[in-house]
């Protein structure tokens, strides 16, 4: 009850805000002639093609090619699609004014960071923040703003090349923290005269790299005790309790030195972020 009326008071001061503004100051022409004027430029791109995607789709087809499947491998292949359809939201809208020898760029992403693993864990939706909870699993959505240089100088050209670095504000599902800094990076992008559209990106998670550097120096099952208590677990979930108990062994090596907490920081915390939100984002220009 207390959801919904706050959902109501947001939309109706929502409604009252866009009324009163769209009334006293916004001229959605001018503001359209005005971007049209400075050379603005819109594209709509979608990043179906990633990592993940191809990883997950490499276990489809190994799992449907086994004859007698058990219920378990069942479930597995249930959520390997559900993860391959799920890449089916991650589209971005760009915006880009140039400026000087540069152009600026702002725009939104969908659902386009992916924290460690394919699927939001049963536990992470009770437990909290138990393991891998401390960030959860999923950007639902993020707000960008960067930098767009030119490979070339001329950037008139039929073809043309450039690279972005943004910064993004991301929308995560936690409790507590709800947002994650981003790093966004796209080595390659082009686009040409027919206003097709590509770009080859990455992103590093500030909130994740600090995560692991929480992990490999603090001892969480000695905090919120009640979460990481795998004996409450109930019986339904034993998935869940095999997470925790890999999470408890990965955390116990590491404050006892008998892994690198350097190796994890740098590899877990950078790299495998780095790569496995390596994506490739096609699209067209709009405007």
């Amino acid at each position: 009850m207390k959801f919904k009326n706050k959902l109501f008071t947001f939309v109706l001061k929502f409604i009252l805000f866009f009324y009163v503004y769209r009334s006293y100051s916004l001229d959605y022409d001018t503001v359209l002639n005005k971007f049209v004027n400075s050379n603005g430029k819109i594209f709509f791109a979608h990043g179906f093609i990633g990592v993940k995607t191809l990883e997950i789709f490499k276990n489809i087809i190994k799992i449907s090619c086994k004859k007698n499947r058990d219920d378990k491998e069942n479930m597995k292949m249930a959520l390997y699609i559900s993860g391959f359809l799920w890449n089916l939201a991650k589209f971005k809208i760009k915006f880009q004014v140039p400026y000087e020898k540069f152009d600026l760029t702002f725009g939104i992403n969908s659902f386009f960071y992916d924290y460690d693993n394919y699927f939001i864990s049963t536990g992470c939706m009770y437990l909290y923040p138990g393991p891998e909870c401390i960030f959860r699993r999923i950007g639902f959505g993020g707000i960008h703003i960067g930098y767009e240089g030119y490979y070339t100088d001329n950037i008139n050209k039929n073809h043309v090349f450039s690279y972005n670095i943004s910064g993004i504000v991301n929308v995560i599902a936690k409790k507590y923290i709800p947002f994650d800094l981003i790093v966004s990076f796209s080595p390659i992008i082009y686009q040409n005269h027919y206003k097709f559209y590509i770009e080859l990106n990455t992103n590093f998670s500030i909130g994740e790299f600090i995560k692991k550097i929480l992990i490999a120096n603090v001892h969480y099952s000695k905090l919120y005790r009640n979460n990481w208590d795998i004996d409450s677990l109930p019986e339904s979930i034993d998935g869940d309790k095999k997470i925790m108990e890999h999470f408890i062994d990965k955390n116990t090596k590491l404050l006892n030195g008998q892994n690198s907490k350097a190796k994890f920081i740098l590899v877990d915390g950078l790299i495998w972020s780095l790569l496995y939100n390596t994506r490739l984002y096609i699209g067209i220009k709009i405007l």
